[in-house]
């Protein structure tokens, strides 16, 4: 439980100074679950968060369809072509990723046996 005072400056600091959960839980040291907690019960609607844009959104139809046939692995690379003309990929050729700041991922093109 925590003092009426708390909970009225968590209420003040959301509604007039318009301050994150996450900011005010830090400043006046609870958790932000605590924040949630009194701002749910004061019955004031509470904002929706959106969630952040990743650079996979636009393939997510694609990823989903995929996903019902073939199981997907940390690692799997699909190839999804280019804009230009792009060979075929053959066994045994390296597919290199090459991301600034992280690193390169490179994974050797293995035909499955049959």
């Amino acid at each position: 439980m925590i003092p009426k005072e708390t909970e009225a400056e968590i209420i003040r600091l959301f509604h007039a100074e318009k301050w994150p959960i996450s900011t005010i839980a830090g400043q006046l040291g609870v958790h932000h679950t605590t924040v949630q907690r009194v701002l749910q019960q004061t019955g004031l609607e509470r904002k929706a968060v959106a969630p952040r844009p990743s650079m996979a959104d636009p393939f997510v139809p694609f990823i989903v369809e995929l996903t019902k046939y073939f199981t997907l692995w940390p690692g799997d690379v699909i190839w999804m072509g280019t804009d230009g003309a792009s060979p075929d990929i053959k066994h045994g050729d390296v597919v290199e990723i090459d991301i600034t700041g992280i690193g390169t991922l490179r994974n050797r093109f293995v035909r499955e046996a049959r």
